[in-house]
């Protein structure tokens, strides 16, 4: 739903929750473990074109 509505309203940047096992940017809760890597929604914009920027960037 948050790739379509990107591509809908032509988001071309993207505010996500850093360490969520969806919107993490550069780490993420697994089974309770922070690691390294990204969310599933960041992959989807990512993969798309989109740029995604972590909360704890700001």
């Amino acid at each position: 739903m948050a790739l379509d509505a990107a591509r809908r309203f032509d988001v071309t940047v993207a505010l996500l929750k850093e360490k969520s096992p969806s919107c993490g940017s550069q780490r993420v809760y697994e089974t309770g473990v922070l690691r390294p890597g990204e969310g599933i929604t960041t992959a989807l914009l990512r993969a798309d074109g989109r740029t995604v920027v972590s909360d704890e960037d700001l």
